[in-house]
């Protein structure tokens, strides 16, 4: 972890995959020569090239081929900052003057997110100063209509009470830094160990969250505060921008999007830009603007917004939210007598439940039901799309590929196996698929497989244990089905997700197969069975989704399904008739991911004293996720609590989906010692939910050693906003 370290500086030139392609490459290259070194007992006969690492990194060799870091477009990352921070620094530094801080820990953000406003890291964190939801809900509204995070001034707020706060129980400035990142109670524990000089604890404190970012977070801190303080010196030609102007009133009652932009005469994108802590789901107009809210506008529409709100019918006042729909599963129903009771599109009722391919609901569970938006809504965000259902019908006949291999081929061959056609067992027995016509996947669904020789249309179906029928309607091949060689075929996201992760639970010898699959986007116009790439195209961010089995993996241990319909969570659950009133009052919820006792209080409309009460729990006890714990609705009722815990949770995941993608699936065992903290938080930085997700038939809160997991490894959607 020696920074001083560096390499190769490497010309990126290219963009997109070749970029990534050209690093990963340069990156193994030295991965290779540390770990020749590692095993060279003589040393006397190096290549010029090892001679010239070994002599950077002095032994060790071993441990540096294993921590090979690269750091891409710094010095224009901090430029394209430097310009957005002029934006809110004159703001920014005289709240930190009200707060009695000094001045130079407004470089902060610099370090945490370049003051990118729409800045989201894949362990949840938002905004310019990178609050994560349980840090930022002790300071800001953090919620389904409005994330307080995101607001440039609201966050700067909250950072400066944190600041103060780190700064009054650590009594140093270095220390209270790095607590911002490492957090307060961790540098508690490391000057208690280490004293206050941060320079012994970077050395010596052993934490395992104490890692890479926050052993080097106050130099980084350091870098920042010398460029941004001297930016002419670093910068010359950088012009800042003046001070973004703003003006504001509150709502006094729930008003739509559309109301707003024809009563104040705005556009979306300027309702969006001047007031980012408004979600998705009111800027779309699933939601209203909340009461209470802080409507903020540019300057010269000042008169427009005064005489604007006053001019708005009381009819499009409202005195509530529009709730989320809901429904709870009776018996009888299905997913299509649902759809159509409520006049929902099927495939969004699947979409928003995480309905599996065979349809498969139950007695009590409740269901999100798609909200129409209000009219002339316009949607700044859109989720991931995911499962899809495809059409079943019989099976016919095939014509044989021919061995003519087609010039405009795809260059790379997205679904690979190296050995003989057993290598691809791996993809039989896929669940099989509900019978009833869908419509087409969209490209988001959809991955690709590349035609071998001597494959039918029949054989790729087997292989995949789909539909012939199927897959011919969906690439729009027509009777006798022919194919040629490196034609691309689509297939449905979920037949190949479902037996990645079939394949935790099956014990086998998986050897070298590893399976590259490529993600294609919202399709073009395209000619009937066959895919043209014209040679100015460039590779799309969203290609090559790997699959990987690693070696030695074992049989799964079954455990309880858990978040198995996440989010669509069971029902409160009562105790039966009983004469003791308590019953009738007292429900019994399953603990979640990222969910608190002050969460519980909050959604039920209780104190959380009332929670330990009803649980007989002493005030410092701690929940556990799939713990059960007692929730008393003597306040609001268990529909309200329903909805408040869906709308958190599908915050969360609205806010991922948006900012990152699945590029890679890992199935492999839990090592010895292993914890899920090391998991989600070392090798793969992903949030738990995430990782239960793809193992819902598993508790991944209580792992065994020698336990098959899959593991997502995501990548930010666009890589600007890393």
């Amino acid at each position: 972890d020696d920074l001083r370290i560096i390499y190769e500086v490497v010309d990126l030139d290219a963009s997109g995959r070749q970029s990534e392609s050209r690093l990963n490459a340069v990156k193994n290259k030295y991965k290779n020569i540390l770990s020749s070194l590692a095993q060279k007992q003589d040393h006397s006969d190096l290549s010029p090239e090892e001679s010239r690492v070994a002599q950077m990194v002095h032994g060790h060799y071993s441990e540096a081929s294993r921590n090979i870091r690269s750091q891409i477009g710094q010095k224009n990352r901090f430029r394209e900052g430097l310009i957005r921070s002029g934006l809110y620094m004159d703001k920014i530094k005289a709240i930190f003057h009200e707060y009695g801080l000094p001045d130079e820990l407004t470089a902060l953000p610099h370090v945490e997110s370049s003051f990118q406003i729409g800045a989201y890291s894949s362990a949840g964190a938002a905004g310019i100063w990178q609050f994560t939801r349980s840090t930022g809900q002790l300071f800001l509204k953090v919620g389904y209509e409005v994330d307080e995070r995101r607001d440039p001034i609201l966050a700067t707020v909250a950072a400066a009470k944190l600041l103060k706060k780190n700064y009054e129980e650590l009594h140093s400035w270095p220390l209270a830094i790095t607590a911002y990142n490492h957090g307060l109670g961790g540098m508690i524990r490391a000057k208690r160990l280490h004293g206050d000089d941060i320079v012994n604890i970077i050395n010596r404190y052993d934490s395992r969250s104490f890692g890479f970012a926050s052993g080097n977070f106050y130099s980084e801190f350091l870098a920042a505060m010398e460029i941004s303080r001297n930016y002419k010196k670093y910068f010359p030609d950088v012009v800042m921008p003046p001070p973004l102007q703003a003006v504001a009133m509150r709502f006094n009652e729930y008003v739509s999007m559309e109301t707003v932009r024809n009563y104040f005469k705005m556009t979306s994108d300027q309702i969006a830009e001047y007031n980012p802590a408004l979600r998705p789901p009111v800027l779309s107009g699933k939601k209203r603007i909340p009461v209470g809210y802080i409507f903020k506008a540019p300057p010269d529409k000042l008169p427009s917004i005064s005489s604007g709100y006053r001019s708005i019918p009381a009819s499009l006042k409202y005195g509530d939210q529009i709730p989320s729909k809901w429904h709870t599963v009776s018996s009888g129903d299905t997913v299509s007598s649902i759809a159509s009771k409520f006049k929902v599109n099927v495939e969004e009722l699947r979409r928003l439940n995480n309905i599996d391919q065979k349809n498969r609901i139950h007695r009590g569970q409740v269901l999100q039901l798609p909200v129409v938006p209000t009219k002339e809504a316009h949607p700044v965000a859109v989720m991931a799309k995911s499962e899809v259902r495809i059409q079943s019908e019989a099976e016919a006949q095939q014509v044989p590929v021919s061995d003519n291999k087609s010039p405009d081929q795809p260059d790379s061959i997205v679904v690979t196996s190296k050995g003989n056609d057993k290598d691809l067992d791996i993809l039989k027995n896929i669940q099989e698929q509900q019978e009833s016509k869908g419509k087409e996947p969209s490209g988001s669904e959809i991955f690709s497989y590349n035609v071998q020789k001597g494959d039918t249309l029949s054989s790729i179906a087997k292989k995949f244990n789909a539909k012939t029928p199927n897959l011919a309607e969906l690439n729009q091949i027509k009777s006798p089905y022919p194919l040629r060689i490196g034609q691309p075929i689509k297939i449905p996201r979920t037949v190949v997700l479902a037996q990645a992760l079939k394949s935790a639970s099956e014990p086998r010898d998986i050897g070298k197969k590893k399976f590259y699959l490529k993600v294609e986007n919202k399709p073009k116009e395209e000619t009937v069975g066959r895919a043209e790439k014209n040679a100015g195209d460039q590779p799309d961010e969203n290609e090559n989704v790997k699959i990987e089995f690693s070696k030695n993996e074992t049989t799964l241990l079954s455990g309880k399904a858990m978040n198995k319909n996440r989010p669509a969570f069971l029902p409160v659950l009562f105790g039966s008739k009983s004469s003791n009133n308590q019953h009738k009052t007292t429900g019994v919820i399953t603990v979640d991911f990222d969910e608190t006792l002050s969460h519980y209080a909050e959604w039920a409309g209780v104190t959380v004293s009332d929670i330990l009460k009803a649980n007989k729990y002493s005030p410092r006890t701690k929940i556990k996720v799939n713990q059960k714990i007692k929730i008393p609705f003597t306040s609001k009722t268990p529909d309200i609590f329903t909805e408040s815990r869906q709308e958190f949770h599908r915050a969360i995941q609205e806010d991922f989906y948006n900012n990152f993608r699945v590029s890679q699936i890992s199935v492999r065992p839990i090592k010895k010692g292993e914890s899920l903290w090391d998991i989600c938080n070392g090798n793969y930085v992903i949030p738990f939910w995430l990782l239960s997700n793809y193992n819902p038939d598993k508790d991944i809160a209580s792992l065994s050693e020698g336990q098959s997991i899959v593991v997502p490894t995501v990548t930010p959607v666009k890589s600007s906003d890393a």
